[in-house]
């Protein structure tokens, strides 16, 4: 727009010169009031354009849409959208590594346990190693889901529910000042938890609902 309107400008003011002597051969008289007439169509185009430019900013092309700012909530909702094949097979794999390591050795991740990953002191008793060895066992058949029913939104609800209740637990054990539980390892832990809460509970219960 701007250009066309720079253009206009520089051919009337170009012409204007060139017709000045035909109109005083032929006009006598009338050349000032022709040319008076002519400065001020040229001012008023050019103030019009100017305007124009004024009003219409942010500048764009003839046909386009003006720019606008991005719709910050679309972009969050698209980066949390995942299918519920590939999220139910993430949350298996999260549940499953830690079901069986908990069902073969209930002190799997203690400090006599043979896993690197160290969450708490040892289990007492056959109790504590109950106690263990059930959680992994539950842990474990959870995780089958991802070979069974990995399209499954009833599973992927389960999973968000799951991973909901498990979260304030996490955050108590972070704040344990009596030495059973190793804070440090459950702050990661948390790192690695959030994530999957958020989209757990957003894609089994939230995006359905937009």
């Amino acid at each position: 727009m701007l250009s066309i309107a720079l253009t206009t400008f520089a051919l009337t003011v170009r012409d204007t010169p060139t017709a000045t002597p035909a109109l005083r051969l032929r006009g006598g008289g009338k050349l000032h009031a022709s040319n008076r007439d002519t400065s001020r169509h040229t001012r008023r185009i050019a103030h019009r354009s100017i305007s124009s430019l004024r009003t219409n900013m942010p500048w764009r092309a003839r046909g386009q849409r003006a720019l606008r700012p991005p719709d910050v909530s679309r972009v969050v909702r698209s980066g949390l959208a995942i299918d519920t094949k590939t999220l139910n097979t993430i949350n298996s794999l999260y549940l499953g590594g830690f079901g069986l390591g908990l069902y073969l050795d209930p002190n799997a991740f203690a400090d006599s346990g043979m896993s690197p990953l160290k969450y708490t002191a040892d289990a007492e008793g056959p109790v504590g190693e109950f106690l263990g060895r059930a959680f992994g066992s539950m842990m474990l058949a959870m995780s089958t889901i991802g070979y069974f029913g990995p399209e499954s939104e009833g599973a992927l609800k389960m999973f968000a529910a799951a991973f909901s209740l498990f979260t304030p637990i996490i955050f108590k054990n972070i704040g344990d000042e009596s030495g059973a539980m190793k804070t440090g390892m459950w702050k990661l832990q948390a790192l690695m938890h959030l994530p999957l809460v958020v989209l757990s509970v957003y894609n089994g219960f939230i995006k359905g609902g937009e």
